[in-house]
């Protein structure tokens, strides 16, 4: 008798078995106990420190670990009385002891001081032997989408940290500055998002400040922890419910301070400007720039931070970023319009290197009294703006060139230069009659131009297309890239072959070359060989035959193929497009 209950049963879960694997969009149900979920709050009023973690944790192996698991874990799971798919990840190896204060310590450990983990959303634990044993989490991205993101996220902060990590002539402070002028010249606050009321979550992470460039408080604010994680120096999440506001405590030897990058990146956002009034505050100080709870008498966040060292300190007057050349730190006074060399941050010495003596007008008789110059660098050069053209400046040789002037005449009068920006190898003016920004003026009035001669063709049958990123080459074949273009000294270049063939690369149409400055993504261009379909990098009958194929709909041809079937940008194959195949496979 009990064998056969035993073997109905097996066929009624065979039987369910069978459903759920026939529906493969089915969630696998788990019933658990109550896991605890809970949901992160962006402006949580408490400081918030891996302090208590530290230990009973390597909180440095824990994350590591984690990033691991994001990587590959589903969420799939749904738990008892929730109705969102959740994952989960064993951490019953760290054997961290369990107690409410020590859920609240990891969970926020997690939520506000490990930016690398922002896939995870709501989360909950369960326990074993009076350790925690499991957290299960809900998430904002799948798996694959994060893994892609967190190395984007990698890239870009890695070009942040160049010519800071590591480098053991500069102090935590001159670190700090550096990283914090850097953040806010890359990022915009997401004040359409804001105004809108739809503010995505990427806004909310550091992969939003790091890759998309806009980002609301508490993005800064992560995105900022993880740079000065990178360089050495520690820093907490602190955040406020009063004024629903969020940035760091940062801590220059041993001793708190306020930052708050988001308030010294101002809306609407000008290129090139970055304010210091909110750069390692005392809480004193933080208060007198804006940071008050409810009633402008109390406060909800910590108030730690009591040494008034910087609370009044020379940078408060420079509204442009600090600039790190051949390990000096320059920087620009809009108020005496000079730039100047830091000659020591301790000492608040800095020396006048050049005086700019511009005047930005606003009527026929009217002039602003400050100045509108922004000063930026590319790692060789600085870079400035007067009203009307943009200057590059060598402090060594203190000599400069003009590198750019936009058309103002298509603009009113009094249409000045008051923003300055590089990225990806291009200088950014924006062009505007005052220097009050609003949300249109960078898609309406910005004008830019190639900084460098990157790419040139050294062979006579060979073209570059830089309106469509290509490189067209007449040569039946290419061996190599440096047989049809060169770069730059100063640039180097990775090379993507068509196609591979065991050990031989065929450098045909396909072929992509990337080309990077100071380890930044400045171009990609794309090889095409004349009449080369296929990417084998010669023309001969089997390009005749997929020009055919093409010819009479059989195929679809990209691009690129195109291109290489009519040796120019015409994006469809017709009979002409055959002859000329046929033409070139004869010679």
């Amino acid at each position: 008798m009990k064998k056969a209950v035993k073997s109905s049963l097996t066929l009624i879960v065979a039987f369910i078995m069978s459903l759920v694997s026939a529906n493969t969009s089915f969630a696998a149900f788990i019933f658990q106990p109550d896991y605890h979920l809970a949901e992160p709050t962006n402006y949580n009023a408490a400081s918030v420190s891996g302090t208590s973690l530290e230990d009973v944790l390597d909180t440095e192996a824990f994350v590591d670990y984690l990033i691991e698991q994001l990587k590959v874990v589903d969420c799939t799971h749904i738990i008892q009385g929730s109705s969102k798919l959740f994952g989960y990840i064993d951490i019953s190896q760290f054997e961290i002891p369990y107690s409410d204060e020590m859920w609240s310590a990891l969970s926020s450990f997690i939520w506000y001081n490990s930016p690398e983990l922002f896939r995870i959303y709501s989360m909950g634990y369960s326990t074993s032997s009076g350790k925690f044993s499991l957290i299960a989490f809900a998430e904002y991205y799948t798996k694959e989408d994060y893994s892609v993101m967190l190395e984007e996220m990698y890239s870009s902060a890695d070009r942040l940290l160049n010519g800071i990590k590591g480098n053991e002539n500069l102090d935590d402070v001159e670190k700090a500055l550096l990283l914090h002028d850097r953040l806010a010249l890359l990022c915009e606050y997401d004040y359409d998002s804001y105004l809108a009321g739809k503010i995505p979550e990427s806004s909310y992470n550091a992969y939003g400040v790091f890759v998309l460039n806009d980002a609301v408080c508490k993005g800064y604010a992560l995105a900022y922890d993880y740079l000065l994680e990178q360089v050495g120096i520690k820093s907490d999440y602190c955040a406020s419910d009063d004024i629903n506001h969020a940035w760091n405590i940062v801590y220059i030897n041993n001793i708190p301070y306020h930052v708050d990058v988001t308030w010294d990146d101002p809306i609407w956002d000008v290129s090139g400007r970055v304010t210091h009034e909110n750069f390692l505050r005392s809480t004193n100080g933080i208060i007198k720039t804006g940071h008050i709870g409810d009633g402008k008498t109390t406060i909800d966040y910590t108030a730690t931070p009591t040494d008034t060292t910087y609370d009044n300190y020379f940078w408060q007057e420079y509204e442009t970023a600090f600039q790190l050349l051949d390990d000096k730190i320059y920087c620009f006074n809009s108020s005496d319009k000079n730039i100047c060399l830091l000659k020591s941050i301790s000492e608040a010495e800095v020396e006048v290197i050049k005086n700019l003596p511009y005047k930005w007008s606003t009527g026929e008789y009217a002039v602003f009294l400050a100045s509108f110059s922004k000063l930026i660098c590319d790692g060789e050069y600085l870079y400035y703006n007067t009203p009307d053209t943009v200057m590059r400046f060598d402090p060594k040789t203190q000599t400069e060139e003009v590198i750019f002037k936009p058309d103002l005449t298509i603009y009113g009068n009094y249409y000045w230069i008051y923003g300055l920006n590089l990225k990806n190898n291009k200088i950014s003016c924006e062009i505007y009659s005052s220097p009050n920004f609003n949300s249109s003026v960078k898609a309406n009035y910005t004008q830019t131009c190639e900084l460098y001669k990157e790419i040139y063709v050294v062979d006579e049958k060979s073209v570059i297309d830089k309106e469509n990123n290509i490189i067209f080459s007449e040569n039946d074949a290419c061996q190599s890239v440096e047989e049809i273009c060169k770069t730059a000294e100063d640039i180097t270049y990775n090379v993507e072959p068509s196609s591979s063939f065991g050990e031989y690369n065929f450098l045909g149409t396909g072929t992509v070359v990337t080309l990077y400055k100071n380890e930044e993504k400045i171009a990609e261009y794309t090889i095409v060989i004349d009449g080369d379909l296929d990417g084998d990098s010669v023309c001969d009958a089997l390009d005749i035959a997929l020009t055919e194929m093409s010819m009479n709909k059989n195929r679809t041809p990209s691009e690129i193929e195109c291109y290489a079937a009519n040796g120019m940008a015409i994006d469809e194959i017709n009979i002409d497009s055959f002859q000329y195949v046929v033409n070139t496979a004869l010679g």
